[in-house]
């Protein structure tokens, strides 16, 4: 058994928690704001959609490759110096990418410092930092970590939706760039330089460093690819929503509107799984997240009214909310906690991969088709992939520690 270091579960862990939350929250309206004005951007501008798609593709890849450099420099030093850095990446290329004159600017202003140096700084940084302040708590304390991205989601589509109607996507840019200066770097001095460490870490590293009876490696690069197949199902739904309800008929402020709803409904989820991975584990809650997501996929797929739009959305965010931060989960519960940030980086970095492949696909579908439907279709079948890697952990796990599903939930 585990024994805790001072200030775990402690007061001072949650206000670590709650600044994170805030800092979430603030800092990943960046790509809010390029999904948002995704369609704007093509139709002002003369693109084909295909363009603002890379942007985004871009900005997500930025932000994977960056997170491991954060997320390695965290491990060593903290999370307030990344977090700084972070702060300038995010304002100073939204400011630039308002002036961009050719789609390639705006992708190099979004890779290289929305993306590298910015918001590769906060969500898996933070939410790493999240698990070493926290043993009893940690799937709750992650899950409210993670919810500052549903914050954003909830608050930020309808901002820019009246900034944008009132002044265009480059002024989007140039005051969510302001904003993020101001905001940012203040809150970067609630935290502290270096979190907790449990005096023994609770891990499931067997001989020579083996997890599930299979190298560390090799379990590291299946939630690897895992995250890669999750986030190229959930992309078309997610990067190209707004832009799918308005082309089925509807306006392009409801479009806005649907974002909202799946990201406030994905808050809830990712509360109650949060509660539901402190009991039943990391990998059983992913399962039942993927699950879930793969059922709204073919929603999305098949319906175009908009109660059945409204409906799916609902649908798609009690999956996405619980999806990504449960590998956080699983990463803490099988490896060393020293580990956890540089590993958690590069597995989100997966995802953001994969985001940035499904978000380019989808745009090139639509550029081919005319619509979405075959995006909706290919993202479940990557989502069976995801689902049958996570089964075969979870079977690794169960004949690890024994028991079953049934005794799992009973605890919950």
């Amino acid at each position: 058994m585990s024994t805790a270091s001072p200030g775990i579960d402690s007061r001072e862990a949650w206000i670590v928690a709650a600044v994170s939350f805030l800092l979430n929250a603030i800092a990943l309206g960046a790509t809010i704001l390029i999904i948002i004005s995704l369609k704007e951007i093509a139709v002002t501008e003369g693109w084909p959609r295909e363009a603002p798609s890379l942007v985004y593709a871009a900005t997500i890849t930025g932000t994977g490759i960056g997170g491991i450099i954060m997320g390695w420099w965290s491990d060593k030093k903290g999370v307030r110096w990344p977090v700084t850095l972070g702060a300038f990446g995010i304002g100073l290329g939204s400011i630039l990418a308002s002036q961009a004159a050719e789609a390639w600017q705006m992708a190099l202003a979004g890779m290289f410092l929305i993306g590298g140096c910015g918001t590769s700084a906060f969500f898996a940084v933070l939410i790493a930092n999240a698990t070493r302040w926290f043993a009893r708590r940690r799937g709750l304390a992650v899950a409210f970590v993670a919810a500052g991205q549903n914050l954003a989601g909830a608050l930020w589509p309808p901002a820019f939706s009246v900034i944008g109607a009132l002044g265009g996507w480059r002024t989007s840019f140039m005051v969510f760039g302001l904003f993020a200066f101001v905001t940012v770097l203040p809150l970067t001095l609630f935290l502290r330089q270096r979190a907790p460490m449990p005096s023994t870490a609770t891990h499931a590293h067997g001989a020579a460093g083996r997890v599930l009876g299979l190298p560390a490696n090799v379990v590291h690069a299946i939630l690897f690819f895992m995250q890669v197949l999750c986030c190229l199902a959930m992309a078309a739904p997610f990067v190209h929503g707004p832009a799918h309800v308005s082309d089925l008929g509807h306006s392009m402020a409801l479009g806005a509107t649907m974002l909202t709803v799946i990201l406030t409904v994905s808050l809830a989820s990712l509360l109650t799984l949060g509660y539901i991975a402190d009991r039943i584990g990391g990998l059983r809650t992913l399962m039942i997240a993927s699950a879930t997501q793969a059922v709204a996929l073919l929603l999305y797929a098949n319906f175009e009214s908009l109660p059945m739009l409204y409906a799916t959305a609902v649908v798609f965010g009690l999956g996405f909310g619980g999806l990504v931060p449960s590998y956080a989960i699983v990463i803490r519960e099988l490896f060393p906690a020293h580990q956890v940030g540089w590993r958690i980086a590069s597995t989100f970095m997966g995802g953001t991969l994969g985001m940035a492949l499904g978000g380019w696909l989808a745009g090139r579908i639509f550029d081919a088709m005319g619509h979405y439907h075959l995006a909706f279709y290919l993202g479940f079948v990557f989502n069976l992939g995801n689902l049958a890697l996570g089964g075969f952990l979870l079977w690794r796990w169960l004949g690890a520690h024994g028991g079953g599903l049934r005794e799992a939930l009973r605890r919950v």
